[in-house]
């Protein structure tokens, strides 16, 4: 047997990317200093509730994740169900339904490593996490967003963290993780 697996299964992945949602959604409750018990019930019909906030951090349904692998499969999925298109990770809310989505393929750029893909779940949900508190009315400021997601990524792996559509340095910089001798 061997000691480090070296590809995982995909069932395993999905059960791996479902556990670190949950994980995550956790931390973001404590950041935000709330508790399910702050939102309605789930299992009460909106119609009998007190408030019109949904029991999922203000929404009515649940954050969703679409993980593919292939690139392909995500923007087919797009062209069928959302109302415009986007190349990398995809972050839709459906306004009918109350669902902002987070879509990844394993395809994309540099998602290929277990670690990668972590660490770009964590980026994405965070922000969708933040932007759907409350009801998604509007969407929180890109600095706080996405500083707390860049901050959530590099709590796994501090040197993936270029995650955006257009990356402000070339493809050749190694050193774009090291923040510290950037910043001075």
């Amino acid at each position: 047997m061997p000691r480090k697996v070296k590809v995982y299964d995909p069932w395993l992945r999905m059960h791996l990317t479902a556990l670190r949602a949950e994980q995550l959604y956790a931390q973001m409750e404590e950041l935000l200093q709330i508790t399910p018990n702050d939102f309605p019930d789930p299992t009460v019909p909106l119609a009998e509730r007190e408030s019109e906030l949904g029991p999922y951090l203000g929404l009515q349904n649940k954050f969703t994740i679409l993980l593919s692998g292939k690139k392909s499969t995500l923007e087919r999925y797009q062209a069928t169900f959302c109302a415009y298109q986007v190349e990398g990770i995809v972050m839709y809310y459906f306004l009918d339904s109350e669902v902002l989505m987070l879509g990844l393929a394993s395809e994309q750029d540099g998602m290929a490593s277990d670690t990668a893909l972590h660490c770009m779940l964590h980026y994405g949900l965070s922000v969708n996490l933040l932007n759907g508190f409350l009801t998604f009315r509007h969407s929180m400021p890109a600095w706080l967003s996405v500083g707390i997601a860049h901050g959530n990524a590099r709590l796994i792996d501090h040197k993936r963290n270029y995650f955006g559509q257009q990356r402000a340095f070339g493809a050749d910089d190694k050193k774009i993780w090291d923040w510290e001798v950037r910043v001075r």
